[in-house]
């Protein structure tokens, strides 16, 4: 039968067959005896007594044919042996405990002599035996665990220390405390990190949704500036192209013209190349620039005043048109500039503030507690001043009560100096107390006799409380 720790096994034997042919002596099959590990050793019992096997007995020995039953006991050295309490909460709880002790057989035959099958179940008889231990948790909740494994752990020493377990056959030694954290603990804080992940995760979605849509503002501003930059380009072409049209009609024009004329006329060859060259200057010239062409064609009759007056008013609202969408293009990028740079001196601006706000607060801290500092310092002086003021009246109205000062001529001063050490530097006005102090300091005998002048010097109102209550009665 397996057991644990220390017994690992159990077994009842059966009584030993004679085995052989010439002899048939008794001894023990393979199969009746436990096989120990190395760190392991066999106890028998035989005839009621217990007779551990020092490894040299055979299956043929006496001892083993004569044991009716046979343990096998754990000898390892400091086997950790855990016992498992629950400690019951102010909550519907239990604060699980894990108390492991370290054990080593140190009597194999005292061990199963005994009985000790299980080292925790007897452990944890021991512990149980504490009450007090059980009742830690009762005033705890379950967030206070803290609070209740300093105090599990503190209980558990002691009591091990001022009652060790005493265990039959075996050395018990206590190595660790340990108060589990409870399961509805351990998912509270699992749900609340899974919360405060899933917060973040939102913050972050958020952080990264308003980027997104600040880069898309920006990414469409930027795509409608090129769509306006490209419309812009594209009239731009269109008018030039209309020009080089009207330029090219123009030059077709001057040269079937000049076609006609020399046919007409007959030129010789000087007078063509002449108005060829003249045609020439004519073209570049009305190339280089729309409004020479478009005077050239109202000189040439080929527009009206009309026509002439309508093309340059075009022409001249088409360049305002430009200069405009320029300029309101570089508006607005200059605006968008002014409102980053507003946008960084506000943020500069609440951090200074921010800064200058915590400094103020550190230097009122830093005054606050400078004055607390100098108001104890002079509470602390003037204790002690009142405290020497005291004993002295105490001393003086002894010595006077018994006589003593017409006989003895007593330095009050060092003696209170000896009866109450100075802790603090006396300060400038600390010696002119009172008028009845200056005389009792001085050894007045008629200050000492007389009692008005005792209360007078350290009870407001003429009276003082009743020195007379707690001295004791001495013959002078």
């Amino acid at each position: 039968m397996s057991t644990g720790y220390p017994l690992v096994e159990e077994r009842a034997l059966d009584p030993a067959r004679r085995r052989g042919l010439i002899h048939r002596q008794r001894t023990r099959s393979g199969e009746d005896l436990p096989r120990p590990s190395a760190h392991q050793v066999l106890v028998y019992r035989v005839d009621g007594e217990y007779v551990p096997d020092p490894a040299k007995l055979g299956r043929d020995h006496t001892t083993v044919v004569d044991a009716s039953h046979v343990s096998v006991v754990d000898l390892q050295h400091d086997a950790q042996v855990t016992v498992r309490l629950a400690i019951p909460s102010a909550e519907a709880s239990d604060f699980p405990v894990l108390v492991t002790f370290a054990c080593t057989v140190h009597n194999a035959v005292t061990v199963v002599r005994e009985g000790i099958r299980s080292a925790a179940a007897a452990l944890e008889t021991y512990l149980r035996g504490h009450r007090r231990i059980f009742e830690l948790g009762l005033n705890a909740s379950a967030s206070q665990i803290n609070e209740v494994r300093r105090d599990v752990n503190a209980q558990i020493r002691a009591f091990t220390t001022l009652r060790p377990p005493v265990i039959p056959g075996l050395a018990v030694t206590l190595v660790s405390v340990e108060v589990l954290t409870p399961a509805e603990l351990a998912e509270l804080a699992r749900k609340r990190r899974d919360l405060r992940d899933t917060h973040m995760l939102d913050a972050d979605q958020l952080q990264l949704n308003q980027l997104l849509d600040l880069e898309r503002a920006s990414g469409e501003s930027r795509l409608r500036g090129l769509r306006q930059e490209q419309e812009q380009t594209l009239d731009a072409a269109n008018a030039r192209f209309q020009h080089l049209s009207v330029i090219e009609q123009l030059r077709h024009d001057k040269q079937v013209a000049v076609e006609r004329l020399h046919a007409e006329l007959g030129l010789d060859e000087a007078r063509r190349d002449h108005l060829l060259s003249e045609v020439r200057r004519t073209a570049e010239a009305v190339a280089s620039d729309s409004r020479t062409a478009t005077l050239l064609a109202h000189l040439n009759g080929e527009l009206s005043a009309g026509e002439f007056a309508e093309r340059l008013r075009l022409e001249e609202a088409h360049r305002e048109a430009v200069a405009r969408e320029e300029a309101e293009r570089s508006r607005a990028e200059l605006e968008m500039l002014r409102q980053e740079r507003r946008a960084e001196d506000e943020r500069v601006r609440r951090e200074n503030e921010q800064r200058r706000l915590e400094r103020r607060d550190d230097a009122q801290l830093e005054s606050q507690l400078a004055r607390e500092d100098r108001r104890r310092a002079e509470d602390y002086a003037r204790a002690d001043a009142k405290r020497a003021i005291e004993v002295k009246l105490e001393i003086l109205r002894e010595f006077a009560k018994r006589g003593h000062f017409d006989l003895v001529n007593v330095n009050l001063d060092r003696l209170v100096g000896e009866l109450v050490p100075s802790t603090t530097t006396a300060r400038p006005g600390d010696d002119e107390l009172s008028p009845a102090h200056d005389r009792l300091s001085f050894g007045d005998p008629a200050a000492l006799r007389d009692p008005a002048a005792l209360r007078g010097a350290d009870a407001p109102g003429g009276e003082s409380p009743d020195f007379d209550a707690d001295v004791r009665e001495e013959d002078g």
